[in-house]
């Protein structure tokens, strides 16, 4: 063969490098393969996965590769109509063929996300996926002929059907220039309002037949309550009351024969969006709503609320009742609708009995959405109001401290509690206890403790709820620092909440805030590697060589996360107290921890470094310490004093540097010497560089220990198999 086909099998094993940028251009090399029909039928079987790759210009070129591989036909002798049909199979099945290569969860959930990615990839080269009618069409026939027992082309098996309700979805999102993660595309405004009219005009007529055919289907009706998100709701008006009825008769039909909250959400946001557009028929959208809320506390009160002696199917009718409410609650205020009196049975499953934990904290939820609503539409502080967060606060300090209530619900009911706290500010609603905040911090470290041991079972939403509120309000510094001391114990994710927190306290008007938590973190970081050293040491009978590889193993893992700590919190100015409360707790409690100031003290000021160089050098004198722990102070000591000379050294290099001075005048000539003659004890620089340091130092020290008193110290690749080929199937 030619030299491109012998060099084949090695640019195809390009498409398997670890190098992003190399994969890319590995797979475009393929697609011209393909176009110049260069590749055999098994060959580059494992590119089409390759449209889920993490890597946006991997992604890109494999939606390319497809699009050649599977859609570039001779189509002269079909129809358009025709064509689009058999594009659509081929991208259905394209996606089912490939979906069990992905390396996840077989979840509808994880189904949902994959297509949405793939229509989105491939949306704007592919007819077929902008045909509205027939992608409605498909679902419609495909549904009737399977009624029939007919064996017609739409008639597809249950996991296509899934598929393609979730492609019609996506395919109307991406025509509202929505992408896959949710952000906006670059398309011009007036594009997208055509899109969404023409679209609207279709769905007008069909989403009632789509809504009602798949009504009981669990799975395809999640994607199709959805759509009239979407749509454009004037174009619903004039003319289309009836047909804006049946589907309103639809949606309050679904809400009440599914019991998954996935739909009740989803259903809740579609009525919403009908209620709040701006169009003829909103008013019928908050009539239905209502009426929602109506039947549901009815059905609530069928079930005689105050007997706590229900039978388990009572119970689960009544769990179900509860969801659909909250949710409910959740985007509409209907809490004037709801009078109920379900306190004897939310007594029994929060604070007498674990048996349904579920029921108890839904009730909980109830509860709160309640409060909300009122503090919303009054505004204003009540007696009413209070007893209800106070039983708010009591209740989920017993859920926090129960050992037999699973973690999820916990970490639901923090997210309550968090939200309280913030509301307390405005003072419209009474402050936690100390009590219930001692609890809520407790149940933050042990969900962290936890997660170091298995980081699978970290709450992503409730860790990170409870870092950005300790970021910014003063009565969360509790937990600071137990947050902080979790920095790379747990993993990319956690390491990237921190940050974020970090991030938050720079944007406090104390610029102290984010250093002095660090060093509270390395404090506590440092005990508690000194204490389980310790422990294991008298497990191990005193295995002294034993204490020592673990004592270097836990210096270095405390000094690499001070180096983090100091990189990543930009703060720039005076770090004198932070430099003399590490170097006191370093004297008090061992002088290694001396290594975890020291990335801070590189990043000092000059005047900072000689204030605490004077004030070991007197600690020394003064503190009995040990041989060894003196030992480790001198090394810090002149540690800090290589940095004060390196300072010196660049100071004198860039003063050299510099142009010669403009002719002063006499008011700067007489500041010049003031400041000459306040500073003079730093003179000398060449002195400084061997003997006079220390003296200079101690100087420094003694005519700046109070003034450092009076300072605010501020609060301490994807699995890449599995290709559609109409070349491979035939």
């Amino acid at each position: 063969g030619n030299f491109i086909e012998r060099f084949i099998e090695r640019f195809l094993e390009m498409v398997e490098d670890k190098d992003s940028e190399v994969v890319a251009k590995a797979v475009k090399v393929a697609t011209l393969f393909i176009r110049h029909d260069l590749l055999k039928d098994d060959q580059g079987s494992t590119i089409p996965a390759l449209l889920w790759d993490s890597d946006e210009k991997v992604s890109d070129a494999a939606a390319e590769f497809i699009h050649a591989d599977t859609f570039e036909i001779d189509a002269s002798d079909m129809k358009e109509k025709d064509k689009n049909e058999d594009d659509l199979k081929e991208l259905v099945e394209l996606f089912n063929d490939n979906f069990p290569q992905l390396n996840c969860d077989d979840t509808m959930e994880n189904r949902a996300v994959a297509i949405e990615k793939m229509v989105s990839k491939l949306y704007d080269d592919l007819p077929a996926l902008q045909d509205t009618k027939l992608l409605t069409s498909a679902l419609l026939s495909s549904s009737t002929a399977k009624k029939k027992g007919k064996d017609a082309f739409q008639s597809w098996n249950e996991a296509q059907l899934q598929t393609l309700a979730y492609v019609l979805l996506s395919s109307i999102k991406s025509a509202c220039g929505i992408d896959y993660d949710g952000s906006s595309k670059k398309i011009d405004e007036e594009i997208v309002e055509k899109k969404k009219t023409k679209i609207t005009k279709i769905m007008v007529k069909e989403m009632p037949k789509l809504l009602s055919t798949f009504e009981a289907d669990n799975t395809i009706i999640f994607p199709l309550v959805q759509i009239p998100q979407y749509l454009n709701m004037e174009d619903f008006s004039s003319g289309k009351e009836k047909t804006f009825k049946q589907m309103l008769h639809c949606m309050k039909s679904i809400y009440l024969k599914h019991v998954k909250t996935s739909i009740h959400e989803e259903v809740i946001k579609t009525l919403r969006t009908l209620s709040d557009a701006a169009h003829d028929l909103a008013e019928h959208a908050e009539h239905f709503i209502s009426e929602l809320a109506t039947i549901l506390v009815e059905q609530l009160k069928a079930h005689d609320l105050e007997n706590t002696q229900q039978d388990e199917e009572v119970l689960e009718s009544i769990k179900v009742g509860v969801r659909r409410l909250n949710t409910l609650l959740k985007h509409k205020d209907c809490a004037a609708l709801i009078e109920l009196d379900y306190r004897p049975l939310q007594k029994k499953y929060l604070t007498e009995s674990d048996e349904e934990p579920e029921l108890g904290f839904g009730l909980l939820e109830l509860d709160y959405m309640k409060s909300m609503w009122k503090l919303r539409s009054e505004e204003k502080k009540s007696k009413e109001l209070d007893a209800m967060v106070q039983g708010i606060y009591d209740n989920i300090g017993h859920m926090l401290s129960s050992a037999d209530v699973p973690n999820t619900a916990k970490a639901k009911a923090s997210q309550i509690l968090s939200s309280l706290f913030v509301t307390s500010v405005s003072a419209l609603i009474p402050e936690p206890s100390s009590g219930t905040k001692a609890i809520y911090c407790e149940f933050v470290e042990n969900s962290l403790r936890n997660a170091a041991k298995n980081p699978e079972t970290l709450d992503v939403q409730f860790i990170s709820r409870a870092a950005t509120l300790a970021a910014v309000y003063s009565f969360f510094s509790e937990i600071v620092h137990t947050l902080l001391s979790y920095y790379l114990k747990i993993g990319k994710g956690y390491d990237e909440i921190v940050k974020r927190m970090i991030s938050g306290m720079r944007k406090q008007e104390d610029a102290t805030i984010a250093p002095s938590a660090q060093l509270g973190a390395l404090k506590m970081i440092y005990l508690a590697e000194k204490k389980n050293n310790e422990n294991e040491m008298e497990e191990d009978d005193g295995d002294h060589e034993d204490l020592e590889r673990k004592t270097a193993r836990s210096k270095k893992t405390l000094k690499e996360i001070a180096h983090k700590f100091c990189l990543m919190h930009g703060f720039s100015g005076s770090f004198r107290n932070f430099l003399r409360e590490g170097a006191e707790f370093a004297i008090s409690n061992g002088a290694d921890f001396l290594d975890a100031i020291l990335p801070f003290a590189k990043r000092s000021t000059e005047k900072d470094l000689r204030y605490i160089y004077a004030y070991l050098v007197r600690e020394q004198k003064k503190s009995l310490l040990e041989e060894e722990e003196d030992k480790k102070v001198d090394s810090f000591v002149q540690s800090i004093k290589k940095v004060i000379i390196q300072k010196l050294k660049k100071s004198k290099a860039a003063a050299k540097a510099m142009p010669p001075p403009k002719a002063s005048t006499k008011k700067t000539r007489d500041k010049d010497a003031e400041d000459d003659k306040e500073n003079q004890e730093d003179v000398n620089d060449e002195e400084m560089e061997e003997e006079e340091v220390q003296g200079s130092n101690e100087n420094a020290g003694k005519g700046e220990e109070d003034e450092a008193a009076k300072e605010p110290k501020g609060r301490t690749s994807s699995t890449r198999a599995g290709r559609r080929s109409k070349r491979l199937r035939s």
